[in-house]
């Protein structure tokens, strides 16, 4: 299997305290991702404990906050995400 990474394997990484407005594309990327190409169910995490703790995430149409694939274990504790309606009406 090979697998294509967009970064290195991390582990025990803390994002906290942190305001990201109006971060990622419109085409829907997350503000804070993390890719592996040729990784599915069954093969062992790429990623450590990751924690998301204490932010503010303002997104604009079209944006998420989180994407993860292939981590461990994952906090996502007391962040506050607002988003913006992609068109009038809806979130």
């Amino acid at each position: 299997m090979t697998c294509w990474f967009e970064s290195s394997p991390a582990q025990d990484v803390l994002i906290e305290r942190n305001r990201f407005l109006n971060c990622g594309r419109v085409d829907g990327a997350p503000t804070i991702a993390s890719s592996v190409s040729g990784w599915h169910e069954g093969i062992a995490p790429v990623m450590g404990l990751i924690t998301i703790r204490n932010n503010h995430f303002l997104l604009g149409p079209g944006q998420s906050a989180v994407r993860l694939i292939s981590t461990g274990e994952l906090v996502l504790e007391d962040n506050l995400i607002v988003g913006v309606p992609d068109r009038a009406g809806a979130e």
